[in-house]
């Protein structure tokens, strides 16, 4: 398996990379920290963190335009309910993930 990137030169000409990447070494890179941090119950609280932050960052553009209470992400940018909304999956899935842990 291989990356391919594509830059432009020094001298203005297209070149072309090929990196070689072991698909093993790549899911083992990213399958050993997601489970040392399932195992210890760190991921569930990250969820949740993260998903609070995200549904923050989207709630700051209806606080500065003065709405103060709001429901939904009828009045935000597309781009605002967007992160609203994946803050609201994240805080979904962080907390049934915390109660399968608990189990």
């Amino acid at each position: 398996m291989s990356w391919w990137i594509s830059r432009t030169g020094a001298n203005g000409r297209r070149e072309l990379w090929a990196v070689d990447v072991d698909p093993n070494l790549a899911m083992v890179l990213l399958a050993l920290p997601l489970a040392v941090l399932l195992s210890d119950g760190l991921l569930s609280v990250s969820l949740l963190v993260l998903g609070f932050i995200c549904l923050v960052v989207s709630k700051v553009s209806l606080f500065r335009r003065g709405i103060w209470f709001s429901w939904g992400p009828r009045l935000m940018s597309a781009r605002n309910a967007t992160i609203y909304k994946v803050g609201y999956s994240l805080v979904g899935f962080g907390a049934l993930l915390r109660l399968a842990l608990r189990m």
